[in-house]
């Protein structure tokens, strides 16, 4: 079975004037960006720590740093590594088990179980049986993977054949509820 060719780029006019295929390495296509003020009229360089990122908010760009962008993916500032979101699961509360109707479950329902040995199965235990006690449900944040969207969960307890677990729904935020 043959390799997926690369997606890498290829110059043809070069390939041809030398006339042998075999040197594709020096037919390499290197893309080169230069960055530029735009109202400059000698289109001067911009060094590299001078380069911002902006996201359009209507037709204006508005400058946003690394900061923010991690408030705004649902990140903590000091979680960052080099601009990226990692993977988090957060507890954020507690809330009455009748605060969430069943017609706000959206997606399917995953299980949590706690880390492995004796004392994180005493402690989960303890929580998931307190939780069915006081009729509550945890509510939590969680980014399944890195630079994923964060999601809003709510934590249902169960005990299942002498087993405690958590029931992990994913639950809407305003904007995804809708009156019909």
């Amino acid at each position: 079975m043959a390799p997926f060719p690369s997606f890498k780029k290829y110059s043809k006019l070069v390939v041809a004037q030398e006339g042998d295929n075999n040197k594709i390495d020096t037919a390499t296509v290197k893309l080169d960006a230069q960055y530029c003020e735009k109202d400059d009229p000698e289109q001067k360089d911009v060094p590299a720590d001078q380069h911002r990122k902006a996201l359009f908010y209507g037709k204006q760009l508005v400058p946003i740093s690394t900061e923010s962008e991690a408030i705004l993916k649902g990140s903590d500032p000091s979680q960052l590594e080099k601009g990226d979101v990692l993977k988090c699961f957060k507890l954020l509360g507690f809330s009455h088990k009748d605060s969430i109707p069943r017609h706000h479950h959206l997606d399917g329902v995953d299980v949590v179980l706690p880390a492995t040995g004796k004392a994180n199965l005493k402690a989960f235990a303890a929580l998931v049986t307190q939780m069915i006690d006081t009729n509550s449900v945890g509510i939590a944040k969680m980014i399944q993977q890195k630079n994923g969207q964060p999601k809003l969960v709510g934590l249902m307890p169960y005990i299942s054949k002498g087993v405690p677990i958590l029931y992990n729904i994913h639950l809407p935020l305003r904007e995804d509820l809708r009156d019909f």
